[in-house]
């Protein structure tokens, strides 16, 4: 029998498009971006991206990500370490080196999200009952037998959809 090794990233880094990072990457850099790689892995995997969401990085050094998690988090943090191969290619694609992702808990019991991710996607009562008053929302819901957690605004490069292209 013959051993062939796939040497193939995994599916979630295909495609990532690099952040342009002037000189070394570093732990500010990366703090900086972390949240344009998080919305880039989240095109491509979305739960991977949510579960790292919850972690912050704190620091960086010899090719290692330390992200820290909320005391809280330790079942999103367990299974963000058994994707750590998936994570490191993923970092690897948009940060353009080796990175090794290490993952701890912290003492904090939550991370406070960014205030500008946080203003970006507030949504207020009244815009929330807009939006689940619409039928299409109402529909997918009904057929999905689905209950809204959460309605956050999309980023403005996602709200620009012809009515043309939805098709009822």
């Amino acid at each position: 029998k013959t051993a062939v090794s796939d040497t193939r990233q995994p599916a979630a880094s295909q495609d990532l498009s690099p952040v342009e990072i002037a000189g070394p990457v570093t732990t500010d850099t990366i703090g900086k971006n972390w949240n344009a790689f998080l919305e880039r892995l989240s095109v491509k995997d979305g739960a991977l991206s949510n579960y790292l969401s919850k972690g912050v990085p704190s620091d960086f050094s010899d090719g290692k990500l330390t992200l820290c998690f909320p005391s809280n988090a330790q079942f999103v943090m367990d299974l963000c370490r058994k994707r750590q191969s998936e994570v490191a290619s993923c970092l690897q694609a948009v940060f353009g080196c080796e990175i090794m992702p290490v993952f701890e808990l912290s003492q904090q019991t939550q991370t406070q999200p960014t205030p500008s991710r946080q203003a970006e996607t507030a949504v207020d009562r009244k815009q929330r009952a807009e939006v689940l008053d619409d039928p299409r929302v109402q529909m997918i819901l009904r057929e999905l037998n689905a209950t809204p957690l959460e309605v956050q605004r999309m980023p403005d490069e996602e709200q620009s959809v012809d009515s043309e292209d939805i098709e009822e």
